[in-house]
């Protein structure tokens, strides 16, 4: 979704708030001691599982039964030194190392008491490092959503409305309309508001690396062009985030009520 957003110095810069959610499985193991393998069971080999359960008795005697219920996974991140593809796959990525340490260390938690308390101690806070640095790392890069010197910045595109079947997209600079430079964005709201005959629009294609020159036709009466331009700095309404995780918001409201 795109938003104009307060950062680094007060300035407000344009992004994207990425949300997703997917129901996905869950398969947990219980283990039950017992002398008798159930029907329809199969006898497992001497090295399973990876993660030896902390269950007395003989380990051949053992019957591992999985348990499957649905959970929600959910994701949230803030696109704006990058589009919102790229920072996708940079944060997938980022997750995806956390992810296998963490397993790694998991495995590691069943040698010893020390190996499970840094396994225990990594989940979290290896998360809030996930998050910390993804988020630091929009914020303190330069951002891409944000007026240009050769015209103006398109922050988003409505699909297969006007504006996207013109061959706008989301980072494209619009150089002039009907070959005059928009003063700034009002302006060229003004002129879309304004219009009747279809708009001649200029512009550099981000992922094209090339300039074009394209018709902006007019929707439908009541119907929105589907063009949403990059903040020019001043505007009054915005989102303003935090770099910190859910634990570090936690952190900082503890050391609030001990300082004072």
């Amino acid at each position: 979704m795109p938003a104009y957003i307060k950062g680094d110095g007060g300035k407000i810069v344009g992004g994207f708030t990425l949300q997703k959610f997917w129901p996905i499985p869950v398969v947990a193991m219980m283990v039950v001691a017992t002398g008798v393998t159930p029907e329809g069971g199969v006898d497992m080999p001497a090295w399973w599982p990876l993660i030896k359960p902390g269950v007395s008795g003989d380990p051949h005697s053992l019957v591992y039964a999985m348990l499957v219920v649905i959970a929600g996974l959910g994701y949230g991140d803030i696109a704006i030194a990058r589009s919102p593809a790229e920072k996708s796959r940079l944060s997938s990525m980022y997750l995806g190392i956390y992810s296998l340490l963490l397993l790694f260390m998991a495995a590691l938690a069943g040698q010893s008491k020390v190996a499970a308390l840094a396994a225990a101690l990594f989940s979290p806070l290896g998360h809030e490092a996930v998050i910390f640095l993804g988020r630091r790392m929009e914020f303190g890069a330069k951002p891409l959503y944000v007026p240009h010197e050769n015209g103006l910045r398109v922050l988003d595109v409505l699909p297969h409305g006007p504006a996207w079947q013109a061959g706008l997209r989301s980072g494209d600079i619009i150089t002039a309309v009907n070959g005059s430079r928009p003063a700034g964005k009002d302006d060229f709201y003004l002129l879309l508001h304004n219009s009747v005959l279809p708009l001649e629009v200029d512009y550099f294609s981000r992922a094209g690396g090339v300039y074009r020159r394209a018709l902006l036709k007019a929707p439908g009466p009541g119907k929105p062009f589907g063009i949403v331009l990059a903040p020019e700095g001043g505007e009054d309404r915005y989102l303003e985030l935090m770099t910190t995780g859910p634990l570090g918001r936690w952190l900082q409201k503890i050391r609030g009520i001990f300082m004072r």
